[in-house]
């Protein structure tokens, strides 16, 4: 059963997280109105931690990884996270 439920979270979670690709992709190169502003900066004017977050997934997701690091390191250590903690869980299934 708990395979079963790893799976579906798994292919939810890859869904979710294409999806949000695509979106970036399809409507926003070029037009970064699409992109909703930091609701933390846009009332204190400070930049929170996630500031340029969604820019970053942007460049990252239009093959611009220096541009994306540079924007917000954030981004791409959350993608990097999210495949090794995948991979582990995924390997761990497996093996029971």
């Amino acid at each position: 059963m708990s395979v079963l439920r790893f799976k579906k979270n798994t292919l939810i979670l890859a869904s979710i997280g294409l999806g949000y690709f695509l979106w970036l992709i399809l409507f926003s190169i070029g037009q970064i109105s699409y992109l909703p502003p930091c609701i933390i900066k846009s009332y204190t004017g400070v930049s929170c931690f996630a500031c340029g977050t969604n820019h970053a997934f942007l460049e990252l997701a239009t093959g611009n990884y220096l541009s994306s690091w540079n924007t917000n390191p954030l981004a791409i250590i959350l993608i990097l996270t999210t495949i090794i903690y995948l991979s582990v869980q995924l390997k761990k299934q497996k093996n029971e």
